[in-house]
């Protein structure tokens, strides 16, 4: 089931989703919540993951959101993430190679501000 994990709510300075399996999303919220509490009491992030059957657009993933106050707290909380991935599979993966038997792979969402211009496109233009 989908919704916040956590008790208190600090103010939100910074969000990033992560995109996992269903299977890896079991993973992560563990029985009854635990090791999402875990991640949340450990780090401070705040974490959600979408509802059983949600999947981010043209794709079989979850989105597993990650808040905190400040970036350090998002970024622990990624890691504790990954961590436990890490613990329960054995391997990570990113991209799009296709995972290993018994790996995890995991996708990032990062929010780019519509002014920020991409690096790619710098030396492109022409005055």
């Amino acid at each position: 089931p989908g919704g916040e994990m956590g008790g208190s709510r600090p103010p939100v300075g910074m969000a990033i989703k992560m995109l996992i399996s269903p299977k890896e999303g079991a993973c992560v919220l563990g029985p009854s919540g635990a090791s999402s509490k875990q991640i949340t009491d450990l780090t401070g992030a705040r974490l959600h993951l979408s509802s059983k059957g949600e999947y981010y657009p043209g794709t079989q993933m979850q989105e597993l959101c990650l808040k905190g106050s400040t970036p350090d707290v998002v970024v622990q909380g990624v890691m504790q993430v990954i961590s436990k991935l890490a613990e329960e599979t054995g391997r990570i993966h990113g991209g799009e190679a296709e995972v290993e038997e018994n790996g995890a792979r995991v996708h990032f969402v990062v929010p780019v501000p519509p002014e920020t211009r991409s690096p790619m496109s710098l030396g492109t233009e022409r005055d």
